[in-house]
C-alpha cells in the first residue's frame, strides 16, 4: 500500500495528512478520494485554520478570471466532507457559516503559508461543472471512444498552428456527443495551456427563432468569464452590431450609442462582423467555439458556420458542432445543405458516433459493478447481458446500470455483496429492467417523492435552462406554497444524486437571480417529464412562467421575447403571445435574420386565428402580413407559394379598410412575385397599378418603386423602349442618401437595380457602349453603399451583359466575382447566376463538359426556388453549346423546354434569340455528326437538306420579325447575320448584303463589339 511521500510538504490534522505537492489526502496509510479542485480548496482552508473564508475569496484565489457557480463550490465542499468522513464527526471539520463562507475548525500542524492558487489559470474557459456529465455517464461514453478523441485532438493540433478547423460530432440522442466533447475539452484544459472556450447550445423549446442564439450565448459567457481576454474591446472594434446584442456587457450610454448604430443593419454585415470578431479573438488565444444541438439551430447560425468554414485566412480556431443526423432528413432543414456543401468541398470533418462495441460495454460495466459489488464472480456475464439488452447504446447502458444498482441498494439495504448468490440476484434484477430508456426514466421518476416529481414536471416546461425561482413561480403563485430556497435545495439534491438534473455550466446574468440554474441531464429526461403534465396543467404552468419571466426581466423582457411568446402561446394568452412574437421578429430583423423574423411573424398570424373575428383583429392581421412580406420574401424567395397566399390575403384586407399606402406595398410585393415566377403580363399589370397608386399617394418613394417595377416588367415582356423611359426616370429620382434604406425593404438597392436593368435594356436597343457605362455606374454605386447583396447582383448582371457582348474572359471574371461574394455572404440566387455565366465561359474556352455541368447545376439550384424569369435564355445556353460541340439534335430537344417556359410565363425578352438558336441548331444537325460534347477532328461540313434550310430560314425570319417589333436592334442584327449567312450559301448574295447593311447602318456605337465586327466582315464578302 503506498504511503505519503516523505519528502513532500505535509499539513497534518490527525488522523489525516495532506500532501501539499501532490494534493493527496491520507488517513493513515489509506489514500482518500479527492479531486484536484477539491484538494486546492482544502489546502486553502488548511492554511487558514479558524478563519472564515468567503466564497468570493475562494473564487478569486483558485479560479482567477474563470466563472464558477456557487453550486460547483458546494459540490467540492461536499466532496471534501465525504473524504474526511473516516472517523465519526470528521466531516464537520469544514464548517459552513451561512452567507459568510467556510472555516476549517480542526487543529492543524504544519505549514500555514498563503496559497497562491493555480500556477497556470486557464483564460476564458467555460466552467466544467463536475456534475455535467456524471462520472458514470462520462465513463460509459468515453470508453470505446479513443479513436474519436484522437480525431478531436488532431483537429485541435491543426487549429493551434493556425489552420482553422470545423468539425461535427454526430449521432442519435443519447449516443454520447456532448460527453465526448466534454471529455475532449477537459483534456485540452488540463494541459495548462492558455486558450479560450466559447460554448453555446441550440434549444428545441425556442431555439429556431433566435438568430445567432448559441453564438451570442458563447460570446456572453466568454466576456463574463475572462478578465484578461479583450473580448469586449475586440467586439467594439470588429463587431459593434454584435456587441449591441449583448447588453449585459455595456453601460447604458454604450447601449444607446450602439442601438443608434445598428439601425438598418443587414444580415450580411452582421455575419461579416461575427466572422471577423471570432478570427480576431483567435489571434489573441487559440479559440474553441463549441455549438451543441445544431439540429435545433437557427438559419443564421448555420450561415455563420458555413462562412467560418469557407474562409481561407489562417486562424487559430476550432469550431465544434454536434447534431442528430436524423433531423436533417427534411430538405428544408437549414443545416442540411450546408453540411453537404462543406463535406463536398472538404471544408469540414465529421465524427459519427455509433453504439459502443461489446468490449467497451464490458469494460464499463465491469468497472461500475466491480466497485459496487466487490469480488462479484459473474460480473463479466452480467456485462454481456447488459450489452445484449442495450446493443451498446451509451445512454441505455448508463441507465440500465444505474437502475440495476438502485434496485440492488434497495434490496440489500446498502450492504457489500460478495457471495455467489448475490450474482444470481443481480441477474434476476437485470431481467426486470425495462427495455427502453423511456421506461427506465419513468421508473426512476416513480422512485422520487411526489414533491420532486412535481418539481421536475414544472421544470420541464420552464426551458432548457431554469432557475429555482422560475420553477417556484410555475408551481404556484403563492410564495408560501413554493419557496425558491426549498426548490433550490431539492434541485441541488437531485443534481448531486445525478438524478435528472445537473447544475448549469453558467447562469444567465440577464435575470435578477439569487438562485442556482439547472439543466436536465439529457433532453430525453425533459421530454419524459413534460409528457407527465396534462394539457390543462401545462396551460396553467406556462401562464405562471410567462408572467413571472416578464416581471423578472421588467424593461428588458424584450430580450427574451421568443421564449415569452411560446410560454403565452401555450397558456392560450394569445394577445401577449402575438405581441412578443412581433418583438422577437423585430429583434431578428435588427440582426438581419430574415428566416427567424419570418417564423415569428408567421406564428403571430397563426395565433390571430384564435381571436374573435372583428375589425380590430383584421387590422392587426393586415399589419402583421405587411411586416411579414419582406422577411418571408428574403428568406424564401419571391417565387415561394407562401408569398402568393400572403399577398392575396393582404390585398383583400387593404381593400376592406381602403388602406392605400399599405395596398401600394402589397402591390409591389405581388409584382415582385409575378415577375419572378410569372406570368409576366400579370407583373406588368401590377406595375401599372403601382404607378397609379403612386399618383394617388404622391410620395417620391412611391414613384421610385413604381417606375422601377414597371420598367423591369416591360423589359421582360420585350417593350424595351418603354422600359428604358421608366428606368431612366428611376435614376433621375434616386438619391442615395434618402433612398438607401429601401434596400432593407426590397433586399436590393433600387438605384443599383435601375442602373443594371437599364444596361440590359440599352444593349437590346443597340447601344452597347451606353450599356457598359450604366453597368459601371451601378457597380460604383453598389460599392459606395457597401451593400453586399446589391454588389453581388451587379457582378451577376455584368457577367450576363458580357455574355450578350460575347466577351468571354470578362464574363468569367464577373461571374466568379459574383460567386465569391455570394458564397461568402450566403446569396444562393446570385451564386446560380454566376455559375451559369461561368459555365458558358468555360465551354467557349473548350471545356464543354465542365461548362454544361456547371450550367445544369446552376439551373437545378435556381429551379428549386421556383423562379422562372430568365430561364429560357439560360436553357438556350446549353442548347447552343451542345450544337457547337456536335449534339445539335439534343440541343433542339433541350431548346423545346425554353419555348415551353416562355409560353407559360409570357417572357419575351429573349424570344427572338431562341428562334436564332433553333435555326442554327437545325442547320448544325446536318452539318456535324456525332453526339459527344467535343470538337471532332477536322469536321467536314455536309450539305444540309432543302427541308432543313427552309426550316432554319423560317426560324431566322421569325426572329427578325420579333426583333423589329420589339425595337431590339441587337437581336435584329444577330437574326440578320444568321439569315445572311444562309442566303449567301444559297447564292443570294445581293439579298444578304441588303438585309445586313440595313441593320448595320442603324448602329451609331459599339463598333468594337464582336457582333458588329462580324457583321462588317460578312458585309465585305456578300
Amino acid at each position: 500500500m503506498p504511503t505519503p511521500a516523505a519528502e513532500s510538504e505535509l499539513i497534518t490534522f490527525l488522523p489525516f495528512h495532506f500532501e501539499v505537492e501532490t494534493g493527496r489526502l491520507w488517513s493513515g496509510d489509506q489514500l482518500c478520494a479527492l479531486r484536484p479542485q477539491a484538494a486546492a480548496i482544502l489546502e486553502y482552508l488548511l492554511r487558514r485554520p479558524g478563519q472564515v473564508v468567503s466564497k468570493a475569496e475562494l473564487f478569486s484565489a483558485l479560479w482567477p478570471g474563470v466563472s464558477v457557480s456557487a453550486g460547483v463550490l458546494k459540490t467540492y465542499i461536499w466532496e471534501i466532507r465525504k473524504a474526511l468522513d473516516h472517523t465519526r464527526g470528521s466531516s464537520q471539520l469544514v464548517e459552513t457559516l451561512p452567507r459568510r463562507g467556510y472555516r476549517f475548525i480542526g487543529e492543524v500542524q504544519g505549514p500555514r503559508s498563503k496559497v497562491q492558487g493555480p500556477t497556470s489559470a486557464l483564460v476564458a474557459t467555460t466552467d466544467f461543472d463536475p456534475l455535467v456529465p456524471s462520472p458514470q455517464s462520462l465513463a460509459a461514453n468515453v470508453v470505446g471512444r479513443e479513436a474519436e478523441l484522437a480525431q478531436l485532438h488532431e483537429w485541435w493540433a491543426k487549429a493551434r498552428k493556425g489552420e482553422r478547423q470545423v468539425g461535427f460530432v454526430t449521432g442519435e440522442a443519447g449516443i454520447g456527443k456532448t460527453t465526448l466533447v466534454d471529455a475532449f475539452l477537459r483534456q485540452v484544459t488540463s494541459t495548462g495551456e492558455a486558450l479560450c472556450i466559447g460554448r453555446g447550445q441550440c434549444i428545441e423549446h425556442y431555439g429556431t427563432g433566435e438568430a445567432y442564439m448559441p453564438v451570442l450565448e458563447a460570446l456572453g459567457r466568454l466576456a463574463r468569464q475572462s478578465q484578461t481576454l479583450p473580448l469586449v474591446a475586440t467586439l467594439h472594434r470588429y463587431a459593434p452590431t454584435v456587441l449591441a446584442q449583448l447588453p449585459a456587457l455595456l453601460t447604458e450610454a454604450e447601449r444607446e450609442r450602439l442601438r443608434f448604430q445598428e439601425q438598418g443593419v443587414t444580415q450580411d454585415r452582421l455575419l461579416r462582423e461575427l466572422v471577423d470578431a471570432l478570427e480576431a479573438l483567435s489571434g489573441s488565444l487559440p479559440l474553441v467555439l463549441c455549438l451543441e444541438d445544431l439540429h435545433w439551430s437557427d438559419a443564421s447560425t448555420v450561415e455563420l458556420l458555413s462562412a467560418l468554414a469557407r474562409r481561407q485566412d489562417p486562424a487559430r480556431l476550432l469550431v465544434l458542432g454536434t447534431y442528430r443526423p436524423v433531423t436533417l432528413l427534411s430538405p428544408e432543414h437549414p443545416l442540411r445543405a450546408t453540411i453537404q456543401e462543406l463535406v463536398v468541398r472538404k471544408q469540414c470533418g465529421q465524427i459519427p458516433l455509433d453504439c459502443l462495441a461489446e468490449s467497451a460495454v464490458v469494460t464499463y460495466v465491469t468497472h461500475r459493478l466491480g466497485e459496487a459489488v466487490p469480488h462479484l464472480p459473474s460480473v463479466g456475464r452480467l456485462a454481456q447481458e447488459i450489452y445484449q439488452r442495450t446493443e451498446g447504446h451509451p445512454l441505455f447502458v448508463v441507465n440500465v446500470v444505474d437502475d440495476l444498482l438502485a434496485n440492488t441498494r434497495q434490496g440489500g439495504q446498502g450492504k457489500t455483496f460478495t457471495a455467489p448468490e448475490d450474482a444470481e440476484r443481480l441477474s434476476d434484477l437485470l431481467a426486470v429492467v425495462p427495455d427502453s430508456v423511456r421506461q427506465i426514466i419513468v421508473q426512476q421518476c416513480d422512485r422520487l417523492s411526489r414533491e420532486e416529481q412535481h418539481l421536475l414536471a414544472v421544470a420541464s416546461l420552464a426551458g432548457e435552462e431554469f432557475s429555482a425561482a422560475a420553477v417556484a413561480a410555475g408551481i404556484a403563485d403563492d410564495e408560501q406554497a413554493a419557496q425558491p430556497v426549498r426548490i433550490e435545495e431539492q434541485c441541488t439534491s437531485l443534481a448531486r444524486r445525478q438524478l435528472f438534473l445537473r447544475l448549469s455550466r453558467e447562469g444567465s446574468p440577464s435575470e435578477q437571480r439569487a438562485t442556482e440554474r439547472y439543466q436536465f441531464r439529457h433532453s430525453l429526461y425533459r421530454s419524459v417529464m413534460a409528457e407527465r403534465v396534462s394539457a390543462g396543467q401545462q396551460q396553467v404552468v406556462h401562464q405562471r412562467l410567462g408572467n413571472w419571466k416578464a416581471a423578472a426581466y421588467g424593461t428588458r423582457a424584450d430580450h427574451i421575447a421568443a421564449e415569452l411568446a411560446l410560454h403565452f402561446s401555450a397558456a392560450h394568452e394569445y394577445q401577449q403571445a402575438i405581441h412578443y412574437s412581433e418583438v422577437a421578429a423585430r429583434n431578428a430583423l435588427r440582426l438581419g435574420a430574415n428566416p427567424e423574423a419570418a417564423q415569428h411573424l408567421t406564428r403571430a398570424v397563426t395565433l390571430l386565428r384564435h381571436l374573435p373575428a372583428t375589425d380590430d383583429r383584421d387590422q392587426q392581421e393586415l399589419m402583421l402580413l405587411v411586416s411579414l412580406a419582406g422577411p418571408l420574401t428574403a428568406s424564401r424567395g419571391y417565387a415561394d407559394p407562401a408569398i402568393v397566399v400572403l399577398n392575396t390575403r393582404a390585398r383583400q384586407l387593404c381593400e376592406q379598410f381602403n388602406n392605400r399606402p399599405l395596398l401600394f406595398l402589397i402591390t409591389v410585393s405581388a409584382w415582385a412575385s409575378a415577375l419572378v415566377r410569372g406570368p409576366l403580363p400579370d407583373a406588368r399589370r401590377l406595375g401599372e397599378e403601382a404607378l397609379t397608386l403612386a399618383g394617388e399617394l404622391q410620395g417620391p418613394i412611391f414613384f421610385l418603386s413604381a417606375h422601377f417595377a414597371l420598367g423591369a416588367s416591360l423589359f421582360y415582356v420585350a417593350e424595351f423602349a418603354a422600359a428604358r423611359d421608366h428606368l431612366e426616370d428611376c435614376i433621375r429620382r434616386y438619391d442615395p442618401e434618402q433612398h438607401h434604406f429601401l434596400a432593407s425593404m426590397y433586399g436590393q438597392d433600387l438605384g443599383v437595380l435601375s442602373y443594371i436593368y437599364l444596361a440590359w435594356v440599352l444593349w437590346h436597343l443597340g447601344a452597347p457602349d451606353q450599356a457598359r457605362q450604366r453597368m459601371s455606374e451601378g457597380l460604383a454605386l453598389a460599392r459606395q453603399l457597401n451593400h453586399s447583396y446589391s454588389l453581388a447582383a451587379v457582378h451577376a448582371f455584368a457577367a450576363w451583359l458580357h455574355y450578350l457582348l460575347r466577351e468571354v474572359p470578362a464574363a468569367q471574371a464577373e461571374a466568379e466575382a459574383a460567386m465569391a461574394i455570394s458564397t461568402t455572404q450566403g446569396f444562393p440566387f446570385w451564386i446560380t447566376a454566376g455559375m451559369i455565366c461561368r459555365g458558358w465561359a468555360l465551354a467557349e474556352q473548350g471545356q464543354a463538359e465542365e461548362g454544361i455541368a456547371q450550367i445544369r447545376q446552376g439551373l437545378a439550384i435556381h429551379e428549386q426556388t421556383g423562379a422562372l424569369v430568365g430561364r429560357p435564355a439560360d436553357i438556350a445556353l446549353i442548347a447552343r453549346i451542345q450544337g457547337e460541340y456536335g449534339d445539335a439534335e439534343q440541343g433542339l430537344v433541350v431548346l423545346e423546354d425554353a419555348f415551353s417556359v416562355l409560353r407559360d410565363t409570357g417572357e419575351r425578352a429573349y424570344e427572338a434569340h431562341l428562334y436564332v438558336v433553333k435555326g442554327t441548331l437545325t442547320l448544325q444537325k446536318f452539318q456535324v455528326s456525332g453526339s459527344e460534347f467535343q470538337v471532332p477532328p477536322n469536321p467536314q461540313p455536309l450539305t444540309p437538306s432543302t427541308h432543313a434550310e427552309a426550316e432554319a430560314e423560317a426560324c431566322f425570319s421569325k426572329a427578325l420579325e420579333l426583333a423589329r417589333q420589339q425595337q431590339a436592334k441587337a437581336w435584329e442584327l444577330r437574326a440578320s447575320m444568321s439569315l445572311a449567312r444562309l442566303w449567301q450559301q444559297q447564292g443570294k448574295r445581293h439579298e444578304a448584303h441588303a438585309l445586313l447593311s440595313g441593320i448595320y447602318g442603324q448602329f451609331s456605337e459599339g463598333f468594337e463589339t464582336v457582333d458588329l465586327q462580324e457583321a462588317q466582315a460578312l458585309l465585305a464578302v456578300t
